[in-house]
């Protein structure tokens, strides 16, 4: 039994270690700490032999300190044969322990439940029909969970949850599935009617889901926090990048502006100087976009001189004056975002020809409509509704479109996300009143 227990744990587990790194000789590694496991395993089964005949209180004690130890012994594979943190290897574990015993109490529900059809004698060896309904139950266990969590959630190499969260969740599952479980099975499971066992092993199964629900819903907060964090991070940056870049834009508009009237001057006195290359050059400083809405106008001016020296063609139908309703750091953010991404995707076009970027930005009805397309290649990779960032450090990239998403949640907006033909195209819709568009 206690072998069948440890093995569990191993297979359990297993089912959430498909998305973690392996270490050199995977294969290898893995059957030789599950060797191990067998041994300890056997080892707690002897020691477990020599507890059968002395009193109840030692036997409780060691069957709960030889179950921590078969739990614990479960990870050894997991830490030999994956590149995991301590926090990640405790999360796997205890997910394992908590499946493991969902799969186990059904299966004994079953048993209770049906005495004679499965021949179940108490104590007795498996038999076929005990061994064909274990098999069938551990199946769609394995098969729910695939489908419900681990075909879904990827479990990282370093699982972000607290020490508050690791101490509640490890007692908690070690009182309800080892020591309660242990208790009940020794003490009092033979001394209470078919119903009763039943329901406590429903309570059982019950309290395991909310323990799954709990921990996977741990780390989701942590890490939609931890996301959160960077973004806050990123948006303070914009809010000091958008005045930087005003004052930079208005200081080098006056002086272009200036040396232009200088170099006018200075070809009036000799008519020889022929200095129209350099007026055209600082005319393109001189210029400046003019939407209706200051940050745009910014983001443009300062982008417009980057595609035309790229060879991008930078096409803008912009009424900016409909983006009123918007903070001016969260319009910087969610245009400068969308504009940079853009811009980046057209850049790696080999053909000159098809390097475009557009935007437009228009009112319809009681709707603010953005639009921004350009040309790419290759492919997009979406995950959860949002490119996947092409860059190799995804821990510091790959937060633009999560800051637009956050962005657009916050003004109640809905965002499309199109990638067809070679071009993609990013629509976003602000449901907003004539007041506020006025404002």
């Amino acid at each position: 039994m206690q072998l069948y227990y440890a093995l569990g744990l191993v297979l359990s587990w297993s089912l959430l270690a498909h998305g973690l790194e392996r270490r050199d000789h995977f294969v290898p590694r893995f059957c030789a700490s599950l060797v191990v496991v067998v041994a300890i395993a056997l080892v707690v089964t002897s020691v477990f032999g020599m507890m059968h005949p002395v009193a109840l209180g030692p036997t409780i004690t060691a069957g709960a300190i030889g179950y921590t130890i078969l739990m614990l012994s479960s990870a050894i594979p997991l830490v030999c044969a994956f590149k995991v943190t301590l926090r990640t290897t405790w999360f796997v574990v205890m997910a394992g322990l908590s499946i493991y015993n969902v799969a186990i109490n059904l299966h004994s529900m079953v048993c209770v439940a049906n005495p004679e059809l499965l021949n179940v004698v108490s104590g007795g060896p498996l038999n076929p029909a005990m061994v064909i309904t274990l098999v069938g139950v551990y199946a769609l266990v394995f098969l729910a969970v695939w489908k419900t969590v681990s075909h879904r959630f990827f479990v990282e190499r370093d699982v972000l949850v607290s020490s508050s969260s690791v101490w509640v969740l490890t007692i908690t599952n070690l009182v309800i599935n080892v020591w309660l479980g242990l208790i009940w099975g020794v003490s009092i499971e033979s001394s209470v009617p078919a119903f009763g066992n039943v329901l406590h092993y429903l309570v059982i199964v019950i309290c395991d889901v909310l323990i799954l629900r709990e921990q996977f819903g741990i780390v989701v907060r942590n890490r939609y926090e931890s996301d959160l964090e960077v973004v806050r991070h990123l948006w303070e940056r914009a809010q000091r990048q958008y005045a930087l870049s005003r004052e930079n834009i208005e200081s080098i508009n006056i002086k272009c502006h200036d040396l232009k009237h200088r170099l006018l001057a200075l070809q009036s006195k000799d008519a020889s100087l022929d200095l129209s290359d350099i007026a055209d050059e600082v005319a393109i400083y001189d210029s400046v976009m003019d939407t209706g809405s200051e940050p745009l106008n910014v983001i443009l001016t300062e982008k417009s001189l980057y595609c035309q020296r790229n060879c991008i063609q930078l096409a803008c139908i912009a009424d900016g004056s409909v983006l009123s309703f918007m903070d001016v750091s969260d319009l910087y953010v969610l245009l400068g975002n969308l504009v940079d991404n853009a811009i980046e995707a057209a850049l790696k076009v080999d053909d000159l020809a098809r390097r475009y970027v557009r935007l437009d930005v228009r009112s319809r009805g009681g709707f603010v409509l953005i639009d921004v397309e350009n040309c790419f290649e290759g492919t997009v990779e979406l995950k959860d509704g949002l490119p996947k960032t092409t860059k190799g450090d995804t821990a510091s990239h790959g937060f633009g479109m999560l800051s637009v998403s956050q962005i657009v949640k916050r003004y109640d907006g809905e965002m499309s996300i199109s990638c067809d033909d070679g071009i993609f195209a990013v629509s976003i819709i602000f449901p907003v009143s004539a007041s506020e568009r006025d404002r």
